[in-house]
């Protein structure tokens, strides 16, 4: 859990009123909403009800930071063995005011006023929409980098990069990259746009991305 716990960042994006909790499932999709009040934020859970069997299974954390952190189990033994973890931080950050909906097919959350995150309920794939294009891959291993990879998004979105054992971005001198709908990319040193305290990993507010990035890559355009 605590891979789960280390990957969230804490500006206030949503209210307990917002956020009330609930655990339910759909098919193989086991969905949970909780309203995190040291951090001002809803968190989504996407796990697959027969995951837990063998441990090997892909599961979702879903913030209203606009984060998707997606863990991957393969199987018993050690986290830094047996787990693996990838995030995405999607662009712009947007209050959250509900945007949730279950169906018997699939599970949708609204990210922000571009992106509303969408997962079936058997395999628990995301989905592909008019706004973003994702890549599955079925095989759960290590060798696939966290087994989702966004491959296009209308808007900029943060890719953190794939590790085990924990998420990459509790490493400050690992590199994320910030990409855009136009295909541009901008490498950034984690300790410049993430705050370490506490044991934690909080990503800095956008306008200070904005400005660091623009310092970085004068060519990125970042239009929301």
């Amino acid at each position: 859990m605590g891979i789960l716990l280390n990957s969230a960042s804490s500006f206030a994006y949503s209210t307990e009123a917002d956020c009330q909790y609930q655990i339910t499932h759909r098919n193989n999709l086991q969905f949970s909403m909780q309203y995190q009040k040291d951090r001002a934020e809803c968190w989504f859970g996407i796990h697959p009800m027969n995951g837990y069997e063998d441990m090997l299974y892909r599961s979702y954390l879903i913030t209203s930071q606009g984060l998707l952190f997606v863990f991957n189990s393969y199987g018993q033994g050690s986290d830094a063995k047996t787990t693996g973890a990838r995030s995405y931080y999607f662009f712009p950050k947007e209050a959250f005011k509900g945007g949730l909906e279950l169906t018997n097919d699939k599970a949708s959350v609204r990210i922000n006023s571009k992106l509303t995150l969408q997962f079936e309920s058997t395999n628990l794939y995301p989905l592909n929409t008019d706004n973003i294009i994702i890549k599955n891959f079925t095989s759960i291993n290590p060798k696939n980098a966290g087994g989702v990879e966004v491959l296009r998004y209308n808007g900029v979105y943060l890719d953190t990069g794939f590790m085990m054992g924990k998420s990459a971005t509790s490493v400050p001198t690992l590199k994320s990259m910030f990409k855009n709908q136009f295909g541009q990319k901008c490498s950034v040193q984690n300790q410049l746009i993430f705050d370490y305290k506490d044991d934690d990993d909080i990503l800095i507010n956008e306008d200070a991305l904005h400005r660091i990035v623009a310092a970085q890559c004068p060519n990125f355009r970042w239009i929301d």
